[in-house]
């Protein structure tokens, strides 16, 4: 379970290798702790499984979609306390708030942009 370290853990929900990589590489050099699932079914397997202290998710995944992972999520009493950031291309914010989402950075982004928003969303 999480708590284990100081700075928190972190789950990556993206189908993207390469942006998953690069926010790993940012949140790592941070210090927290960071597993990454490769789409949004396995995502929410992942996070259900041993929910983590933020979820970054993206939400243009298929077959399952960021928008379907922040309902399941949300829904769940094991992670509906779990807040999300949304890393997107799409100009979805206020949907992704209304959805769940506790944060959000448009891509492109600066990789300090996510450490950023995940600092605010961690006690």
């Amino acid at each position: 379970m999480s708590g284990e370290g100081s700075a928190g853990r972190i789950l990556i929900i993206e189908d993207d290798q390469d942006i998953a990589d690069l926010i790993r590489a940012q949140l790592q050099k941070e210090g927290y702790r960071v597993d990454a699932a490769p789409g949004g079914q396995e995502g929410i397997d992942a996070a259900l499984a041993d929910p983590p202290d933020v979820v970054i998710l993206d939400l243009r995944m298929n077959p399952v979609d960021g928008f379907e992972v922040l309902r399941a999520l949300g829904e769940d009493g094991r992670t509906d306390q779990v807040p999300v950031l949304v890393v997107s291309i799409l100009e979805e914010e206020g949907r992704a708030r209304a959805a769940g989402a506790k944060g959000f950075v448009l891509k492109p982004f600066r990789p300090a942009n996510v450490t950023d928003a995940v600092r605010q969303l961690l006690p």
